[in-house]
C-alpha cells in the first residue's frame, strides 16, 4: 500500500495546495457491501475520523474500479473478495468550500474469502450490522447517505441503480 502521499487522492491534496481553489476535480471511487449469511452489512470504523462506513475509497492511476475495490477492501476489512457484481453509481459533491465530486461504483460482493480483521492501518473496528443496527447509527456514527446504500441494496433486482 503506497504513504498517502503517493496515492491519487494525496496527489490531488498536494496539487490542492499549489492550485489553490481554482480547479475541480473528479474522483472514482469504489465501495464494497459486503454481507454475511444472516444478511448483515459489514462496516469498518474509519481510524481518521472514527466514523462507520462500508470498505470504500479512491481508485488509484491504472487500476481498474473492480480491482479498486477488491484493494480497499482487503485493506480495510483483511478479507479477499472473490466475485463481485456492479449494484449502483452514485454521484456525491463534497459538502466543504473545496470543490470536488465523487462518483462511487457500488459493487454487491457475492463472494470473499478470509476472515474479517477488525483493526488495519486504516481502521480500528469492523462488524457486520444488521439494518436496525445501521439506522440506529445515523447521523452519529455512520453518514445519512448509507441509508440510501441499505435501501437501494434492498431494491437491487440485477439492474444498476444510478443517482
Amino acid at each position: 500500500m503506497p504513504a498517502f502521499e503517493e496515492s491519487y487522492l494525496g496527489q490531488l491534496v498536494s496539487i490542492r495546495k499549489l492550485t489553490g481553489k481554482d480547479y475541480k476535480f473528479l474522483l472514482p471511487a469504489a465501495r464494497a457491501v459486503v454481507r454475511d449469511p444472516s444478511g448483515k452489512v459489514l462496516f469498518v470504523r474509519r481510524k481518521d475520523n472514527g466514523k462507520w462506513v462500508m470498505p470504500s475509497g479512491s481508485q488509484e492511476l491504472g487500476e481498474t474500479i473492480y480491482d479498486c475495490m477488491r484493494r480497499e477492501t482487503r485493506e480495510e476489512a483483511g478479507i479477499e473478495v472473490t466475485s463481485a457484481t456492479v449494484m449502483a453509481i452514485y454521484d456525491y459533491f463534497a459538502t466543504s468550500d473545496d470543490f470536488y465530486q465523487t462518483l462511487h461504483v457500488q459493487f454487491l460482493v457475492e463472494e470473499w474469502s478470509g476472515k474479517v480483521v477488525k483493526e488495519t492501518d486504516e481502521t480500528t473496528d469492523a462488524r457486520f450490522l444488521s439494518v436496525d443496527e445501521i439506522r440506529a447509527m445515523v447521523p452519529d456514527k455512520i453518514s445519512l447517505y448509507y441509508l440510501d446504500v441499505i435501501d437501494d441494496l434492498d431494491k437491487f433486482d440485477g439492474r444498476v441503480i444510478i443517482k
